[in-house]
Protein backbone atom coordinates (compact mmCIF):
# COMPACT_ATOMS: atom_id res chain seq x y z
CA UNK A 1 0.00 0.00 0.00
CA UNK A 2 1.10 3.66 -0.64
CA UNK A 3 1.48 6.62 1.50
CA UNK A 4 -2.08 7.86 0.24
CA UNK A 5 -3.82 4.52 0.73
CA UNK A 6 -2.70 4.72 4.31
CA UNK A 7 -4.09 8.33 4.78
CA UNK A 8 -7.31 7.44 3.63
CA UNK A 9 -7.50 4.55 6.15
CA UNK A 10 -6.51 7.09 8.74
CA UNK A 11 -9.21 9.24 7.59
CA UNK A 12 -11.86 7.11 7.85
CA UNK A 13 -10.82 5.45 10.96
CA UNK A 14 -10.63 9.21 12.64
CA UNK A 15 -14.09 9.86 11.56
CA UNK A 16 -15.48 6.71 12.80
CA UNK A 17 -14.02 7.86 16.39
CA UNK A 18 -15.37 10.87 16.47
CA UNK A 19 -18.74 9.81 15.31
CA UNK A 20 -18.35 6.95 17.75
CA UNK A 21 -17.39 9.66 20.76
CA UNK A 22 -20.08 11.90 19.30
CA UNK A 23 -22.96 9.36 19.46
CA UNK A 24 -21.62 8.31 23.14
CA UNK A 25 -21.82 12.11 24.28
CA UNK A 26 -25.01 12.37 22.98
CA UNK A 27 -26.42 8.81 24.82
CA UNK A 28 -24.52 10.77 27.78
CA UNK A 29 -26.64 14.30 27.71
CA UNK A 30 -29.60 11.63 26.77
CA UNK A 31 -30.14 10.01 29.30
CA UNK A 32 -29.08 12.55 31.65
CA UNK A 33 -31.68 15.07 30.77
CA UNK A 34 -34.86 12.39 30.66
CA UNK A 35 -33.88 11.47 34.04
CA UNK A 36 -33.15 15.22 35.21
CA UNK A 37 -37.25 15.70 35.15
CA UNK A 38 -37.95 12.77 37.93
CA UNK A 39 -35.29 14.68 40.39
CA UNK A 40 -36.04 18.35 39.51
CA UNK A 41 -39.07 18.34 42.30
CA UNK A 42 -36.61 16.89 45.01
CA UNK A 43 -33.78 19.19 43.43
CA UNK A 44 -35.40 22.59 44.16
CA UNK A 45 -35.66 22.56 47.94
CA UNK A 46 -31.93 21.76 47.75
CA UNK A 47 -30.61 24.24 45.43
CA UNK A 48 -32.75 26.63 47.28
CA UNK A 49 -31.35 25.88 50.54
CA UNK A 50 -28.15 25.96 48.97
CA UNK A 51 -28.08 29.22 47.05
CA UNK A 52 -29.00 30.74 50.77
CA UNK A 53 -25.82 29.31 52.57
CA UNK A 54 -23.78 30.57 49.35
CA UNK A 55 -24.77 34.04 50.16
CA UNK A 56 -24.85 33.80 53.49
CA UNK A 57 -21.46 32.94 53.33
CA UNK A 58 -20.53 35.23 50.71
CA UNK A 59 -21.78 38.24 53.00
CA UNK A 60 -19.39 36.53 55.75
CA UNK A 61 -16.86 36.74 53.63
CA UNK A 62 -17.21 40.46 52.84
CA UNK A 63 -17.86 41.57 55.73
CA UNK A 64 -14.21 39.94 57.07
CA UNK A 65 -12.85 41.32 54.08
CA UNK A 66 -14.00 45.04 55.04
CA UNK A 67 -12.82 44.30 58.54
CA UNK A 68 -9.33 43.06 57.10
CA UNK A 69 -8.84 45.95 55.05
CA UNK A 70 -10.40 49.16 56.25
CA UNK A 71 -7.63 50.10 59.02
CA UNK A 72 -5.16 50.28 55.78
CA UNK A 73 -7.01 52.45 53.80
CA UNK A 74 -7.91 54.98 57.07
CA UNK A 75 -3.93 54.57 57.45
CA UNK A 76 -3.48 55.02 53.71
CA UNK A 77 -5.88 58.29 53.57
CA UNK A 78 -4.54 59.75 56.61
CA UNK A 79 -1.34 59.68 55.32
CA UNK A 80 -1.97 60.49 51.89
CA UNK A 81 -4.22 64.09 53.64
CA UNK A 82 -1.33 64.53 56.02
CA UNK A 83 0.94 64.60 52.96
CA UNK A 84 -0.85 67.14 51.15
CA UNK A 85 -1.34 68.93 53.52
CA UNK A 86 2.11 69.26 54.88
CA UNK A 87 3.18 70.33 51.01
CA UNK A 88 0.45 72.96 50.76
CA UNK A 89 1.56 74.64 54.23
CA UNK A 90 4.99 74.77 53.25
CA UNK A 91 4.36 76.41 49.77
CA UNK A 92 2.02 78.78 51.53
CA UNK A 93 5.26 79.51 53.73
CA UNK A 94 7.59 80.53 50.84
Amino acid sequence: MTIANWRDVALVVLALEVAGLGLGIGAILYVTLREYRHFKPRLKPLLLILHIRVYEATAAVQRICRLLVRPFVVVGALWAGSKRGLKRWLSAKR
